[in-house]
């Protein structure tokens, strides 16, 4: 219940603060109880066309009387929405009130009542109606119904009965307010005239309105009804005629009317039953709002009579259709109406009226009994009803067309009422098409989204009228479009319909066009308007484009200063005439035509005529005109002209025109055009010419060319040829009996793109002097590219020597393409087949090549197998020079013996076994190849090795040696001796492979490691004449194969393993045992291969090869042999020696010097790691070198043993260099504090702040030296910032850091702040606006996959203990989670919120990366003190123990935020079991005494991880069990000077914030941790550790820790600064233990020496004295008896002022009246007498014990003055006498009788002074 509680509360306060931030993985649900047999129909049509104002198609669901379940109330609206309804009513609360929302709190009449005091009440009220294991939906149920009944496009109609039928929340008005709020005794209905309970329920209401308000709903239900049904049953009129009947129906119509008023003040629209409404058509007690929508259920019966339906609607109130005999009634079978009768349905006939046109129709469930069928039957039961029922009902048609501004985009579809569209980049093309545009529609109704099927209108630009447009919808993959194939364009807009809605596209498809040509065929198409160059040719067709320039435009111009075309003519399309236009102001220009300037000329003639021409001119300032620009921005040009004769002025207007094509003056207005040269238009003539068969596609301009290129005859090509070689030597195809190969490009898939396998077409086998050779590959050789091969060039012959196998290039296919031969080698390249002439030196002279450029040439290999004694091959082996077989089987004559050579080929199998078993001649000749050595030296050439049935290749070596051979008759050659030299080398190395390929040229080889070995030369460098090849397999692991395990028992890690492939049902023999006496130290240890062989299994390690030298060479023993899985399987483990361990804790490097391997820090002269300088190991590198050691830096958790080979190389005085190997494993320490570099990071983050220093290391001595514990070290101590000098920081919100660990357990480290402008921890829930938040989720496996979500917490990481603003609390531990099952886990952490201080990741701690339950680990930790780790976090101690033993009343103090559940706090670490244990902390305050605290800072301020101890502070706990070692979490808060104090161990410092574990000291189990002075000091986990590997001494379980009034004590002593010695002689369960230290922590006594007590002593009157003034004085008081001395043997002694002090307060009297006798021992009397006379004095009055013990049998030989003291001390229970009941007075007392005497003594005196 607790986890539970805590993950409610974590996605309670994310849905509080982070809704806008966080997106959390959706909760998988529970499958329903019961599900309905049959799914709901929708129906196929609805019955009607639309009918004006019906809008209101509603299904009501009563869930007030019944529980029904969110998936159920899903189920009902799919039934629903499939059926055609556009609305869910809900009646939560209905008799029931079956929803509550998150705050219930009421305030009525000036009175708040807690939300938690109405839920109770509802819920009471609730179950006393109807009791179901659930009663009621939360809000967070709620908002998933509205959720998806919008999700479904449906709307949600609440409804809330009131004032009748309200028998919970009446039940809860009564309780709460203490007022009978019911009407006249009813159960269900308020009193509407009792003000009470009107504002009880109207404020309850007002809850649920304000919440549907706010969710968007449209409409809300009061219903009204029925009032007080239940108690005026048999009265006429039931509730509302006793209302009318007393004269108080106005007191309801006014109460509907508010609760109508509240409803539309909230934007919605409310509603009701009819039946209260105008009730007995009462209208003079007030007039109902008619703005409430009426649902119509009933009209009535003998002595009910609501108003008619027709009357209502009359009135004005809108008329929904909720008649009553189609109700479905829960447990009342004849009132369930049936899908047969739901068809009747008429939405106009209402119950005794028509109603022409209805504003709606409703179908309803009633629950009137509630428990009398399952919610999975009401859906079943009903579902074919609703379909019924809204078959027929009306189609509502509200297509409404909303309309984008910006964008012209207008959308069609039913209610819609807004519409936002944004364009978005959907890339050039979808669907093979271009993309003409894409936009995001989103659509919005007045129940929310629209994402249905809707008519889109978009307007295109001219660009796309030439292409064929459609419209559609890209689809959730992103790259499919659901086009509508009916799109259209009509006066430049695209309307189509979307199927859906998500992203709009419209598609544009290009013009195409098709061509046909044949190869080397041209085809030209006629020229097309524009210009189109560029590069258009492809593989299959050459494009030429040829562009001439087609007609010269012009375009219609505006009058300026510049040359301009001028017409006569309105758009006139060829204009050809200009003139120049220069302006002179005012309307006034010169116009000039060529070099002349022009103006039209008027001359008068006789009789008023005038002659009108046009006059030229060279002289500018003649030709001024007037130009007047008409509105059509055309031009008229006039100059005005008058004469004078006989006293009369005659004028005149000369006009500028165009006669022909002249210009002219006229005297006629002329409109003149201009025109500027337009664009020049051009045209294109295309021409397509074939290249090559097949089809392809070119796009030039807008239009898309699709061209078949028809082939050419192949039958008139030539054929292309192959020719057969084996190096120089042509050999003959054993199939095709030929020496070549002839390619027709007829043949079948040669003339294709793909072409042909040339695999295919060759000779798979060869034949050469009477052996077979095998196809290796083919080479496309340039015969004219110079060499130096014997022949001189590339060209292949049979020249002694000339070898071109590793010459020209490879190739794979051959084709016929684009009318020429290619071959395949990384590309398709042409066979060059120019005829050339090559002319050569043979081995017989000259010799000539006349042919094509490119020789093609197949070139086979030999063949040299080696087999089982089946004859069946292990090895396949290809040697690409011919020779001749070395067992005498082949014949070779013309190479004497002095000029062979040879390779030998052996087979070796990982175990050291062999094939041939030796090198000898007789065992590896039938596995020879003998050759003719060259002068000057020869190559092996090239070998090819194929691993057989099971076995693949990883390493090939060569070594060399000499051979003699014989030739016998026909001559055969035989090898008859072989001597091997001791230098194997390896030539090739490397991942398995089935096939290996080696060699080194045969002319002119390297003598170059690794090649060497692979070359003969008897000459200059001195080479033997044999090579021997051994090719190293290892067999595949199968499922049958057995199997060799090579084990370290040291982290019992498995360092090698092989397998031997064997036939069905082979297993290792079952005596297999260890013997090491053997050389391979085993017996019964051999086992046959599935090729024949028998392998050993070898526990010798100095004679496995393959396993690495640290283990071969390092000092091994092999320890166990044990067969397991049925035989199949063989396990050798093993001790070595050259192995250390180291362990990492921290995020600083590791360094290990030579001398922490115990190897001499100098004098070694290289080293290697993993071979290398630098090695990447699986969680970090290392990086080694001389005088360096080796580094180790982890990059990321560790998740197991991370381990390096290590290598140091001496170098001798001979210079010959030796090596060392060790192995050196780094093992994750029970806790791993790492840095914050080792988590991925997404973007917003940064780096701040300086990176640990280079030069800084953590200890090794860790893991190898005990003492030295896990968690702690010196350089975190001695560098206080040392892991703050860097952080990963954001203020990104959502930015997140991922990190992946294996263990039980992390801890999250942050840098804080302090937010708060305040400290003061009472108004920190009200300071925490710049608090910052994060989000931290625990994934199990190594991903972030939301269905492997563990844990969820969310941390406000606020420290006020750190200076406000500008302050920093360093490594922080913010977040833990523990006791996890061991696994691999992924947490995320993401910054969520926050608005100034961001998120600051300082580091993690990881705990048990290594298994804790594995025997190994507890093994390797036991060894250091370390095994069976656990922690606890001391602040959860704290807080347990102040609410068991100090009332501390955890859930009250902690602010509201931070409670869970009932007495649960959340603290922000989750465990498995959350057991926590006690302690508390001890405040010194101002007055010197001690206080036990807890306060409400422990809970509310700062991270929940630690606990922060203030200047005089301490924490105390009692360890009852023993560990090996005890270990604190520790830390300054912000890195400043803390001094602090462990027990009584000297004060020591702390300044370093790294959360390190120190290494602590329990007194007899106690525990007391101080801050003496200086910062902060963080506490934040305790943890124990074992060095049994079994788990922690004397304690199998969770840590242990208590608080004992002692332990309490004891601190209390410290901290008054009482040196608490710990008496190695007063034992821990002595009888008087706890008296002396009784008397220790009052300060009495302090010991005989710094470790005894002495408690057999005997006690002098002297120091009884003291012990007696320092338990019952104060020190000033005793400075002042100094000097006094009442006794004469008192002066000058030790104890002069305790006697004189005692003497003066009446205590003692001396032995006589001058003598004291300080030296004699104090008898038992005598100290009974001092303590009675202190009492006496002092008026104590010494209380009578219960548990007194009896008189004493010696009570006559107490003394007289001592009697009556005895007796007092008797009485009191101080004094118990010995065992035998004696009392022993003139007993000399001991130390320990005195401390037991004065500890009860004071003990008392305590209680009495209380």
């Amino acid at each position: 219940m607790r986890k539970l509680s805590k993950t409610l509360l974590s996605l309670l306060l994310i849905a509080a603060m982070l809704a806008s931030f966080v997106v959390l993985p959706a909760a998988a649900e529970e499958p329903a109880a019961e599900q309905p047999t049959e799914a709901v129909q929708a129906a196929e049509t609805q019955s009607t066309a639309a009918v004006e104002g019906f809008d209101l198609s509603i299904v009501m669901l009563d869930c007030g009387r019944k529980y029904f379940s969110v998936d159920s109330i899903k189920q009902i609206i799919d039934n629903a929405s499939a059926a055609g309804f556009g609305y869910i009513m809900l009646g939560v609360g209905n008799d029931g009130m079956r929803f509550l929302l998150d705050d219930m709190s009421l305030t009525v009449n000036g009175t708040t009542y807690e939300s938690d005091a109405v839920k109770s009440a509802i819920h009471a009220g609730n179950e006393a109606y109807y009791n179901f294991d659930v009663d009621e939906l939360t809000q967070s149920e709620m908002d998933a119904v509205l959720a998806y009944a919008k999700e479904k496009g449906m709307g949600v109609i609440p409804m809330l009965n009131t004032p009748g039928h309200m028998d919970a929340i009446l039940a809860a008005a009564t309780s709460l307010t203490g007022t009978n709020c019911a009407y006249s005794g009813s159960a269900r209905t308020i009193d509407v005239t009792n003000s009470t309970a009107v504002a009880f329920t109207q404020a309850f209401v007002q809850k649920y309105v304000d919440y549907f308000a706010g969710k968007g709903c449209k409409y809300f239900n009061m219903v009204a009804d029925e009032y007080a049904n239940d108690k005026y049953l048999n009265y006429t009129g039931m509730g509302f005629g006793k209302l009318q009947s007393e004269g108080k129906y106005s007191y309801y119509v006014t109460y509907v009317n508010d609760v109508a008023a509240m409803i539309k003040n909230a934007g919605m629209t409310p509603m009701a039953f009819n039946d209260g409404i105008y009730f007995n058509n009462n209208t003079s007690s007030g007039t109902f709002d008619t703005d409430i929508v009426i649902c119509y259920w009933s009209n009535g019966w003998s002595g009910y009579s609501p108003m008619p339906a027709s009357d209502l609607a009359n009135k004005g109130f809108k008329m929904v259709n909720t008649h009553g005999d189609y109700y479905w009634v829960l447990g009342k079978p004849d009132a369930q109406c049936s899908a047969s009768k739901a068809k009747n349905f008429d939405i106009k006939s209402f119950p005794g009226s028509t109603i022409a046109n209805p504003s709606g129709a409703m179908f309803c469930i009633w629950a009137d009994y509630p428990g009398a069928e399952t919610e999975a039957s009401v859906i079943s039961k009903t579902a074919d009803t609703i379909a019924a029922f809204g078959a027929t009902l009306p189609k509502i048609d509200d297509n409404k067309t909303v309309s984008d501004e910006a964008t012209g985009v207008s959308v069609t579809a039913p209610g819609l009422t807004g519409i936002t569209v944004a364009a978005v980049d959907k890339g050039t093309e979808l669907d093979g098409k271009k993309v003409a545009g894409a936009w995001n529609i989103e659509l919005t109704t007045e129940n929310g989204s629209y994402t249905d099927s809707a008519t889109v209108s978009i307007p295109v630009g001219k660009e796309l009228l030439s292409y064929k447009l459609t419209g559609g919808v890209l689809e959730s993959d992103g790259t499919t479009v659901t086009s509508d194939p009916n799109s259209k364009v009509e006066n430049g807009v695209l309307t189509f319909t979307a199927k859906h809605f998500s992203t709009v596209v419209v598609l544009a498809e290009e013009k195409q066009q098709k061509i046909a040509v044949t190869v080397g065929g041209t085809v030209t198409l006629d020229p097309v308007d524009g210009e189109f160059s560029g590069d258009y040719t492809n593989d299959y067709v050459t494009v030429k484009t040829d562009i001439k320039q087609k007609n010269q435009t012009y375009v219609s111009a505006k009058l300026t200063d510049d040359t301009l075309y001028v017409s006569t003519k309105q758009n006139d399309t060829t204009p050809t005439q200009y003139l120049k236009f220069i302006s002179a102001g005012n309307g006034k220009y010169y116009i000039q035509d060529g070099d002349n300037y022009i103006y039209p000329y008027a001359a008068r003639r006789i009789f008023d005529n005038w002659d009108y021409s046009l006059k030229e001119t060279t002289k500018q300032s003649d030709a001024l005109v007037n130009v007047a620009i008409n509105s059509d921005e055309s031009i008229t040009v006039s100059r005005d002209y008058s004469e004078t004769s006989w006293g009369t002025t005659y004028t005149a207007k000369a006009y500028l025109t165009i006669s022909g094509s002249s210009y002219a003056a006229t005297d006629t207005e002329t409109y003149l055009y201009l025109y500027d040269v337009g664009p020049v238009s051009k045209e294109t003539t295309i021409s397509f010419t074939g290249k090559k068969a097949g089809t392809t596609q070119v796009k030039i301009g807008d239009v898309l060319y699709i061209i078949t290129v028809s082939p050419e005859n192949l039958d008139n090509v030539s054929p292309l040829k192959i020719e057969y070689w084996i190096t120089n030597s042509r050999l003959t195809g054993t199939t095709s009996n030929k020496n070549e190969l002839s390619i027709a490009a007829t043949l079948d898939g040669v003339a294709s793109a793909e072409g042909v396998e040339i695999a295919s077409l060759v000779d798979a086998k060869g034949a050469k002097d009477g052996r077979t050779q095998e196809y290796w590959q083919s080479k496309i050789l340039d015969v004219q590219k110079s060499n130096d091969s014997t022949s001189g060039t590339e060209l292949q012959t049979t020249k002694q020597g000339d070898d071109e196998t590793l010459n020209g290039t490879a190739f794979t296919k051959v084709r016929y393409w684009d009318g020429k031969w290619q071959v395949f080698t990384n590309a398709w390249v042409d066979v060059d087949r120019t005829q050339v002439t090559v002319t050569y030196t043979g081995d017989s002279g000259s010799v000539r090549y006349k042919g094509d450029r490119n020789q093609l040439v197949a070139y086979y290999m030999e063949v040299v197998n080696i087999n089982n004694e089946n004859g069946e091959s292990e090895l396949h082996v290809n040697a690409a020079d011919w020779g001749t077989k070395g067992d005498g089987t082949g014949s070779w004559g013309y190479t004497p013996e002095s000029d062979r050579c040879s390779v030998s080929i052996q087979l070796v199998y990982e175990d050291g076994s062999f094939n041939p078993t030796d090198t000898t001649a007789a065992k590896l000749k039938s596995k020879t190849i003998l050759y003719g050595y060259w002068s000057g030296g020869r190559g092996l050439g090239t070998m090819v090795f194929t691993g057989q049935q099971g076995y693949e290749i990883y390493k090939v070596t060569a070594a060399t040696g000499t051979m003699a051979s014989k030739t016998g008759s026909g001559n055969t050659v035989t090898v008859t001796d072989f001597t091997w030299a001791d230098n194997e080398e390896t030539v090739w190395e490397g991942n398995q492979t089935k096939s290996v390929s080696i060699g080194n040229p045969a002319r002119k080889p390297s003598y170059e490691a690794p090649y060497d070995n692979l070359a003969w030369n008897t000459g200059a460098h001195n080479r033997n004449n044999a090579i021997l090849i051994r090719v190293y397999v290892k067999a595949e692991i199968k499922e049958d194969s057995l199997k060799v395990h090579y084990v370290n028992l040291k982290g019992n890690s498995e360092f090698y393993t092989y397998a031997i492939n064997v036939a069905e049902g082979v297993t290792f023999d079952s005596r297999l045992a260890m013997d090491l006496s053997k050389e391979t130290y085993l017996v019964y240890n051999t086992v046959v291969n599935t090729n024949g062989i028998q392998q050993t299994v070898n526990g010798n390690l100095s004679k496995m090869a393959e396993i690495g030298a640290q283990y071969r060479y390092g000092g091994f023993t092999l320890k166990e042999v044990k067969l397991e899985n049925g035989n199949k399987e063989v396990w050798l483990y093993y001790d070595f020696q050259n192995e250390h361990v180291f362990v990492v804790d921290f995020g600083v490097p590791v360094r290990i010097m030579p001398s922490d391997i115990n190897v001499a820090q100098s004098g070694w002269s290289g080293a290697k790691v993993d071979g290398k300088e630098t090695s990447v190991g699986k969680y970090g590198t290392a990086t080694v070198g001389v005088g360096k050691g080796l580094t180790y830096t982890a990059t990321k958790p560790m998740l197991g043993v991370e381990t390096f080979t290590v290598t140091l190389e001496f170098t001798g005085s001979d210079n010959n260099t030796t090596g060392l190997t060790y192995l050196i494993y780094l093992v994750p320490a029970t806790t791993v504090y790492y840095e914050q570099n080792v988590a991925t990071y997404s973007n917003g983050w940064e780096l701040q702040g300086t990176a640990i220093a280079a030069d800084k290391y953590q200890q090794t001595q860790k893991g190898r030296t005990p003492g030295y514990n896990f968690g702690y070290d010196s350089y975190y101590e001695a560098n206080q910032l040392g892991a703050n000098g860097s952080v990963e920081y954001t203020n990104t919100k959502g930015a997140d850091a991922t990190l992946t660990f294996k263990g039980t357990g992390m801890e999250l480290y942050l840098r804080t702040q302090n937010a708060n402008a305040t400290s003061d921890p009472a108004t920190e829930a009200n300071n925490a606006t710049d608090h910052s938040y994060m989000l931290v989720q625990v994934y199990a496996g190594d991903t972030a996959d939301a269905n492997s979500l563990k844990r969820m917490s969310f941390v406000d990481v606020n420290n006020l203990f750190v200076q406000s603003k500008t302050g920093y609390g360093y490594n922080t531990p913010c977040w833990t989670v523990d006791g996890m099952v061991y696994d691999t886990y992924t947490v995320v952490v993401r910054y969520v919120k926050g608005t100034t201080y961001g998120l600051a990741i300082d580091g993690f701690r990881v705990t048990n990366t290594l298994n804790p339950s594995d025997a190994t680990t507890n093994g390797f930790y036991a060894d250091v003190g370390e095994a069976g780790m656990q922690t606890a976090e001391i602040r959860n101690m704290v807080i347990a123990n102040a609410t068991t033993k100090l009332n501390f009343d955890a859930y009250a103090n902690a602010d509201k935020m931070y409670r869970i559940a009932t007495n649960k706090v959340l603290d922000a670490v989750f465990d498995e079991t959350d057991t926590i244990t006690g302690a508390v902390i001890l405040t010194n305050d101002s007055n010197g005494t001690d206080t036990v605290t807890v306060d409400k800072e422990l809970l509310n301020i700062g991270p929940k991880n630690e606990i922060y101890l203030k200047n005089g502070q301490a924490v105390v706990m009692q360890i009852p069990t023993t560990y090996t070692t005890v270990q604190v979490g520790m830390r300054s808060l912000t890195g400043e000077t803390v001094k602090y104090q462990i027990n009584s161990e000297p004060t020591k410092e702390m300044n370093s914030t790294v959360d390190m574990y120190y290494k602590v000291v329990p007194v007899e189990g106690k525990l007391v941790i101080q801050n003496v002075s200086g910062g902060i000091l963080a506490l934040t986990k305790l943890k124990v550790t074992s060095s049994e590997a079994g788990g922690t001494t004397g304690d199998n379980g969770d840590i242990s820790v208590e608080t004992t009034p002692e332990a309490i004590r004891y601190a209390m002593a410290l901290m008054r600064g009482i040196d608490v010695p710990q008496f190695t002689d007063v034992a821990e369960d002595a009888w008087y233990h706890d008296y002396v230290y009784d008397l220790v922590y009052r300060g009495v006594v302090n010991g005989m020496t710094a470790t005894t007590y002495e408690p057999e002593g005997k006690l002098t009157r002297a120091q009884f004295v003291k012990l007696l003034a320092c338990s019952l004085a104060d020190a000033e008081t005793l400075k002042t008896y100094e000097g006094r001395h009442p006794f004469k043997d008192s002066e000058g002694h030790w104890a002069e002022a305790y006697i004189a002090w005692a003497k003066d307060k009446g205590i003692v009297e001396g032995v006589s009246a001058t003598e004291f006798d300080p030296e004699a021992p104090i008898t038992r009397e005598q100290m009974a007498t001092i303590f009675g006379r202190y009492a006496l004095k002092q008026g104590i009055e010494l209380p009578k014990s219960e548990n007194a013990a009896g008189s004493f049998p010696d009570a006559d030989k107490i003394s007289e003055y001592a009697r009556e003291f005895v007796e007092l001390m008797r009485i009191a229970g101080i004094l118990n006498g010995y065992e035998d009941g004696t009392f022993r007075p003139q007993g000399n007392a001991t130390r320990a009788e005195a401390a037991k005497l004065f500890s009860l003594f004071l003990s008392i005196t305590d209680k009495l002074a209380k």
